[in-house]
């Protein structure tokens, strides 16, 4: 099975909120949702008019002002991409390393035929970031460590929606569907019949093209 990087991350985990359900949702909670786990992204941009302190604290970050002018230089030289997304695992690790060494680099991917099913949805015109990095077709960088599946809905201008943000997990335990370790689902199948099942729910969950997203965690 081969898998399309969508980019790298640099986010911490984060204590399960208090309104998901306890009994199906670990206590360390990692997504690619930034509702519920906070990471280096476009509020470290000069130009972005963001309240910027309690971001920075969140990820240990403690020379702001140096991490708005490397983060604002690498954006301008094409090493990231809106929001949030690194293109290269050494950009990604060099921001880590340098602002926020307690946080947590992860590659986000695509099985292939989902990356394709993906970027026919944005009709080949968008420019976000994750969008740019499935364009050039190239695998997640060897090395890392397997952590599962995030079930997630792209909304088009380079954010993400958890099952969690829609407080789903619930109704996925129901259905024999639930997530292990920082809240990702560990057997791809599992969650792939989530995916499409939250997709379907259009009442209840975000609407747009659910789909289980591969995380790997690099050192």
């Amino acid at each position: 099975m081969s898998y399309v990087a969508a980019g790298y991350l640099v986010s911490i985990a984060v204590s399960r909120a208090p309104y998901t359900n306890a009994a199906v949702v670990a206590d360390d909670v990692w997504s690619a949702s930034e509702c519920l786990a906070p990471r280096l992204s476009s509020w470290t941009l000069a130009w972005v008019d963001v309240e910027r302190a309690t971001r920075a604290a969140a990820l240990g970050v403690t020379d702001l002002d140096a991490l708005v002018a490397w983060f604002t230089a690498a954006f301008d030289a094409g090493d990231v991409g809106w929001p949030d997304v690194f293109f290269t695992l050494d950009a990604a690790r060099e921001a880590r390393n340098r602002f926020a060494p307690n946080a947590r680099l992860f590659g986000l991917a695509l099985r292939s035929d989902h990356a394709a099913e993906l970027l026919a949805g944005t009709g080949g015109t968008s420019d976000v970031g994750g969008v740019l990095a499935l364009r050039r077709g190239e695998p997640l960088v060897e090395g890392g460590t397997a952590r599962g599946f995030d079930v997630l809905c792209w909304d088009g201008y380079g954010g993400f929606h958890s099952y969690l943000c829609n407080s789903l997990e619930t109704e996925l335990a129901t259905l024999q569907l639930r997530s292990g370790p920082l809240a990702l689902f560990t057997n791809e199948d599992d969650a792939e019949r989530a995916a499409t099942h939250v997709g379907l729910d259009t009442t209840a969950a975000e609407p747009g093209l659910w789909l289980p997203w591969k995380v790997v965690e690099y050192a």
